[in-house]
């Protein structure tokens, strides 16, 4: 940097080399104030290149990517602002030969160190100005990389502004745009951002979600997304923190599972000794929180056998003591006395040294205590030798726990109740013997399990439960997941009330005694869950498969997965059933039917405006699924396929072509040969029915004539009835063209024909008369009134035959009026009006029903503005004060 001054002082240009000599050295210097100095020099340079020797003078890319690089050591806001200004210059200058997504990625993690939303904003800008020129320019070397969006996630961690753990994730599914794979460093950074989101709700769940994921591609073989260290620590620290009886338990799971991976010959959790004494910190101090000081005190007791059998590198401290005596201190549960001293002694034995904080808060616990009680109570340190059993006296004892199941079984299997009662009888009998030295024979969990399965089979859970809790008593017995299950599954069976709070009360019991669930019992709880009234046990079904995904042991099956959609969607949360049933489809191929059918029958009676096009993307999947032959036992049928395409029927007339969908599926189901039935075509023909669409008339005219000519050639199930009819003649009526009224006639000829031929499915009603008046009166035909007169005619001669369905109604005659009141001989409408509205008169005399008076009126109308004779309006009027004393009576 001297020799540079100086060749300047002697009026020495320096070269190229020389400039970038020494920048280099300055840079490799590695002195704080490096990167300040070596940008000075580089600002002296650039003027050089916009003369003559531009091109010998231009400062290279390695020069301002070298700087960059210094000041990526300095994680001040000084340096973050001298790489950005530096590569502001090179974008402004063009000088990006040599410059590769390495010296973006050094800018992002600059600001990425600083933290804080203005950070956040800058690393974000930078990922986008880098990102459009690798896709507008197409340069390869720009592509941004794994650590890209790694550091850019990070900086969306430390911005701690709401909604940017959701943010960050979206970053984490842009990957895929670019063809890369998210890592373990990756999910990790957006678990942290949704842990540091605390202000947006469901954060902390996400990264539940998040972290399962990542078990799970772990436990299916991808190596590299093993959770690490920082993984584990940020989650059981949010989750510590929730003062939640029930997040400090998971928090505890995640550390019960840094105990199993600690012990691995690449052992992740021993390179830091404070990681785990921190992690023990977080939940001791959350159970002491949630007034659980025995579940405290048991990780304190945990952390000396791990340090002792070396498994992991987390020793007790004093603090942590104090803390669980404190607890203790506090609780007004019995024993605390004695379980303290029990904590302390062992504690000593570990060599813990105690302070004046330990003494003050043993002082709380043993105020007003029986000390010589508590002497009294702890265990004896020597226990009296036993002498092994001889093989002899081994086998008398096999035979006689044999002969006592035998005759157990024996009992319970004759199904009499008075049988298991005996049969309990026998069981508490030996208990009682046992304990009192009078027999050998030790009742163990498979005789417990047979009486228990007994009263299970005969729906007395009660009887069970209570049998199970008497054993739990016993210090000498320990009951197995066996035991456990057979309750929980009679429970279930009983549907008794009340039954699944009982079964959670059974799982917490059998958390408390850390037994080992097993597939059985998990598919049983959340069977027990997901069908209960209340919501919440929906949740809870879905925490416990999330369990079930992170244990080593076995994974959820689809039954399991089945269950907890069934829930969510029993309690309204269908959202949250399409994402597990993503989540399904992701985990197994075994796949059948059911949890899409179930969550597309949701959305049939669901409010959502988009619940049709989401019950045709589930269907659309299991076509995909189905093609591939990957879907295990998962099978298409019409009864799918009608149920989405009457979602779309159901809301044609609100959503623009609804109808054109519904159509779309109908050959779709030909297309992969499912036929279509009665229901199929039912529910196409009124999705067009009911939309507005302009060419509905001719469409469901075809669809008519399509189901009679499949049923002509054999398919039965296409056979159209009079409500098919129906729909098509009403469609007509809402048509404006022409041949509406013909084609409407023609099938209603084709009706009444059918229907004297014997079909009664094809008896045309009231409706149907009605409909076609209605079209006829609406046109502008001359043949009009003729063919209304007829209809007319041709209803009231079945009427009066007896056919009650053919009665005509205000409906009806209010059409035939309308007609009327276009007709050019004013005196006749106006008779034939009279006429009708007598008729009319006398079927309301002659029913219970009401008349309609603004139809009435309607029809008054006419004939008042069509009399001419005093005494006509008179008889109109006399009339009309007639059916209003109708209606008032």
């Amino acid at each position: 940097e001297e020799l540079l001054q100086l060749m300047s002082d002697m009026n020495i240009s320096p070269s190229k080399i020389s400039f970038c000599s020494a920048i280099g050295a300055i840079v490799n210097s590695q002195e704080e104030s490096a990167p300040q100095r070596a940008s000075l020099i580089l600002k002296k340079m650039e003027p050089l290149c916009t003369n003559g020797n531009a091109l010998q003078m231009r400062p290279p890319g390695s020069t301002y990517h070298a700087i960059i690089r210094a000041c990526a050591k300095d994680s001040s806001k000084d340096s973050a602002l001298l790489a950005e200004g530096i590569l502001e210059r090179m974008q402004y200058l063009n000088h990006l030969d040599g410059i590769d997504i390495s010296t973006y990625n050094s800018v992002i993690s600059l600001w990425a160190k600083m933290g804080g939303y203005e950070a956040c904003l800058k690393a974000e800008k930078w990922f986008s100005i880098v990102k459009q020129k690798y896709q507008k320019e197409n340069i390869s070397s720009l592509k941004p990389n794994i650590l890209t969006f790694n550091t850019l996630i990070n900086a969306c961690a430390k911005s701690e502004m709401p909604g940017y753990g959701q943010i960050a994730e979206s970053y984490m599914c842009a990957m895929a745009e670019l063809d890369l794979r998210p890592d373990v460093v990756t999910y990790s950074s957006v678990i942290n951002a949704y842990v540091k989101d605390s202000e947006s709700e469901g954060s902390l769940q996400r990264a539940e979600t998040l972290f399962a994921t990542m078990e799970s591609l772990y436990s299916q073989g991808d190596t590299k997304m093993r959770p690490t260290v920082v993984t584990y620590t940020t989650l059981i620290h949010a989750l510590a923190r929730c003062n939640s009886t029930e997040a400090v338990a998971k928090a505890e799971m995640l550390l019960d599972q840094v105990e199993r991976t600690a012990g691995d010959e690449q052992d992740q959790f021993r390179v830091q000794s404070a990681v785990p004494n921190a992690i023990y910190n977080a939940v001791i101090g959350a159970w002491c929180r949630e007034k659980e000081p025995d579940r405290a005190g048991a990780l304190l007791v945990r952390m000396v056998e791990n340090l002792h059998s070396k498994k992991m590198k987390a020793e007790p401290s004093t603090i942590m003591f104090n803390t669980v005596v404190g607890a203790y201190g506090r609780s007004k549960k019995a024993g605390v006395a004695i379980k303290v001293k029990e904590l302390l002694r062992k504690m000593q034995k570990n060599g813990m040294k105690f302070d004046d904080e330990t003494s003050r808060r043993l002082q709380v616990v043993f105020k007003e205590k029986d000390v010589g009680c508590i002497d009294a109570c702890l265990p004896r340190e020597a226990t009296q030798y036993q002498e092994r059993p001889t093989k002899r006296e081994h086998k008398i004892r096999v035979n006689a726990e044999y002969t006592f199941k035998t005759e157990l079984e024996s009992l319970v299997s004759s199904g009499e109740l008075s049988s298991l009662q005996k049969a309990e009888e026998t069981l508490l009998e030996s208990i009682e013997k046992y304990e009192s030295d009078e027999n050998l024979l030790k009742p163990n969990q498979v005789h417990v399990a047979i009486v228990l399965d007994g009263w299970a089979k005969h729906l007395y859970p009660q009887k069970a439960e209570s049998l199970l809790e008497l054993m739990e008593g016993k210090p000498w017995f320990q009951p197995d997941i066996v035991c456990y299950s057979i309750i929980i599954k009679a429970w279930v069976q009983s549907r008794s009330s009340g039954y699944v709070q009982r079964v959670e009360n059974i799982m917490d019991r059998l958390e408390s005694k850390r037994v080992k669930p097993d597939l059985i019992l998990y598919s049983s709880v959340i069977d027990a869950f997901a069908k209960s009234d209340d919501k919440k046990y929906a949740r809870k079904a879905e925490d416990l498969l999330m369990k079930m995904e992170t244990n080593e042991d076995f994974k959820p099956n689809v039954v399991v997965y089945t269950s907890v959609i069934s829930g969510l969607v029993k309690s309204g949360s269908i959202r949250r059933a399409e994402t597990m049933l993503k989540k399904l489809q992701n985990v197994t191929s075994d796949l059948d039917a059911i949890p899409f059918i179930t969550v597309i029958d949701a959305l049939a009676t669901s409010d959502y405006p988009d619940s049709p096009q989401r019950a045709e993307a589930l269907l659309y999947r299991m076509e995909n699924i189905w093609k591939t032959g990957n879907g295990g036992k998962l099978n298409l049928d019409s009864v799918t396929y009608n149920t989405v395409i009457g979602i779309w029927a159901s809301r044609s007339n609100r959503i623009q072509g609804a109808a054109y969908r519904a159509d779309d599926i109908l050959r779709r189901m030909e297309i992969n040969g499912i036929k279509p039935d009665y229901m199929t075509f039912n529910s196409v023909i009124d999705a067009w029915a009911k939309s507005k669409e302009e060419n509905a008339p001719e469409r469901v005219t075809e669809l008519l004539e399509e189901m009679e000519t499949r049923f002509a050639n054999g398919e039965k199930d296409t056979k159209p009835d009079a409500v098919i009819y129906a729909f098509v003649i009403d469609t007509l009526v809402a048509s404006k063209a022409d041949w509406s009224p013909f084609t409407a006639e023609e099938l209603l000829q084709r009706m009444e024909e059918k229907y004297k031929a014997g079909d009664e499915t094809m008896q045309p009603d009231a409706r149907c008369y009605t409909s076609l008046i209605d079209i006829w009166a609406n046109s502008n035909s001359r043949f009009a009134a003729d063919r209304i007169e007829d209809l007319l005619k041709r209803m009231d001669a079945r009427y009066q035959m007896g056919d009650d369905s053919m009665t005509p109604d205000i409906i009806t005659y209010t059409a035939v009026v309308r007609s009327l009141s276009r007709c050019a001989d004013k005196s006749s409408a106006a008779k034939r009006a009279y006429e009708l509205i007598c008729q009319l008169e006398r079927i309301y005399h002659n029913s219970e029903e009401n008349p309609d008076l603004d139809r009435c009126n309607l029809i008054l109308d006419v004939m008042f503005k069509s009399l001419t004779f005093q005494k006509d309006i008179d008889d109109a009027e006399s009339l009309r004060k007639a059916i209003i004393q109708l209606q008032v009576t």
